[in-house]
């Protein structure tokens, strides 16, 4: 089965500059936290926290990071972080992916309007 890649707005990188953006410098943002399809759905909760934990013990002092909720069936989880964190944590070899929590322009706009 062939893996779809993401968008390069979407890459983590792209993420992580756009959360650094909108987030003053050292304080917490909320992003959601994809991991890959093989990793089991009844071990979320537990690998999340252990995930997460060992971000921050890459990022040191400065690191603050808390899981929110689970999502097992999108195998996600949704983690309020400082950058720093979740740029850590985007390395981490199970995640496949970080999205910012609030994300524009989602639904389509209308063309016609009267």
């Amino acid at each position: 089965m062939k893996t779809a890649r993401p968008s390069a707005e979407w890459t983590a990188r792209n993420v992580l500059d756009q959360l650094r953006a909108k987030a003053p410098k050292g304080r917490p943002v909320a992003a959601h936290v994809f991991l890959y399809d093989d990793t089991p759905a009844d071990r979320l909760p537990d690998l999340a926290k252990t995930i997460v934990e060992a971000a921050k013990k890459q990022v040191g002092r400065s690191a603050a990071a808390e899981v929110g909720k689970v999502h097992p069936l999108a195998r996600s989880f949704s983690v309020t972080a400082d950058v720093d964190t979740l740029a850590a944590l985007s390395k981490m070899p199970n995640v496949k992916a970080i999205l910012p929590s609030e994300v524009d322009d989602i639904l389509p706009r209308p063309i016609k309007t009267e």
